[in-house]
């Protein structure tokens, strides 16, 4: 247990979500779900005033920020599958819905949707009128398979009508790995026209090497950004270089170099600014140090300013 020190956040944030649930599984009742947000949110609303039961019994709504801040922090975007699953168990017991109140006070409802037959995932958000719960937009993202998003699109609500607003398209190689991303929007005759597209290149160990971003225009495809990957003998992404297209030359964006432990921890973390079209400048840097359990221990980041490394965070931790 952490007992000193501000959390510092370097597990991935799936990987968090997956053994949160396999553990919840195991002890989720009432009584916990009480006892949690009773200690974390002690100004909510009484969570057993807002308890109700759907015809199957699996129905389970609470006022709070849990999910909610699961969702911000790990980026339903990027991870939706491991948003949902944390907050859908099962058919006899879990999450299905999340009420809570906006800092502008108005109650809002997040339910999270799991259609068997499709293999689709559903966010659906409301708004609360007074009177009623009242769609406002549904995130949808269908799979091939338990990790392969195939499909994911948005629908929007205006004066209570819904229409999809856009709609992401997943290409894979024959290994699995991700190689195409595309966005398309509807046209006024009802047809899907391509926006963008994202194009990924991966070597022989299916690491991915690089990314392409593209914007349709007319009937050709334009460069906007790029991105280039590379790795230690270990696998972890140690050197990231961004790019943007202008003027129909690339000019360098970010460069970032980083170093692994053997049990892959990160112990730095580099970035670089452009300057000009082949010059770079530091910007900041980041350092870690850990205990024998992979436990993070230390962490500081310096900023580079005028011609000087200035300390800007340090952070100490210690555990029971």
């Amino acid at each position: 247990m952490l007992r000193e020190g501000r959390w510092f956040n370097k597990i991935n944030c799936g990987s968090v979500i997956n053994k949160l649930m396999d553990e919840m599984k195991k002890v989720l009742t009432i009584i916990v779900l009480l006892l949690a947000v009773t200690n974390l949110y002690p100004q909510s609303e009484r969570l057993d005033e807002l308890l109700k039961n759907n015809n199957n019994d699996k129905f389970l709504s609470h006022e709070g920020e849990i999910v909610k801040n699961v969702l911000e922090k790990d980026n339903f975007e990027n991870h939706p599958s491991q948003i949902l699953k944390a907050a859908s168990f099962d058919s006899t017991s879990g999450i299905d819905s999340v009420i809570y109140t906006n800092k502008d006070g108005i109650r809002e409802k997040q339910i999270y949707q799991y259609l068997d037959e499709e293999k689709t995932y559903n966010l659906i958000y409301q708004l609360w009128d007074g009177n009623n719960w009242n769609n406002d937009w549904i995130h949808s993202h269908q799979y091939i398979d338990e990790d392969k998003i195939i499909k994911r699109s948005g629908i929007y609500w205006n004066e209570g009508v819904g229409d999809t607003t856009w709609c992401f398209y997943y290409g894979y190689d024959e290994f699995g790995n991700l190689i195409t991303e595309t966005l398309k929007n509807p046209s006024q005759n009802g047809n899907w026209i391509d926006v963008k597209r994202y194009s990924n290149t991966y070597n022989s160990l299916h690491q991915q090497t690089s990314k392409l971003e593209e914007k349709k225009n007319g009937s050709s495809w334009i460069n906007v950004w790029q991105a280039e990957y590379g790795y230690d003998s270990n696998g972890n992404r140690n050197f990231w270089l961004s790019q943007s297209y202008e003027s129909e030359v690339w000019q360098n964006e970010r460069r970032t170099n980083a170093s692994f432990d053997e049990d892959g921890n990160m112990l730095f973390y580099q970035v670089e600014r452009s300057v000009g079209i082949i010059d770079w400048e530091l910007d900041f840097r980041d350092v870690y140090s850990y205990n024998e359990q992979s436990q993070i221990l230390h962490y500081a980041r310096d900023k580079y300013e005028n011609d000087l490394w200035n300390n800007q965070t340090y952070q100490m931790f210690e555990y029971d």
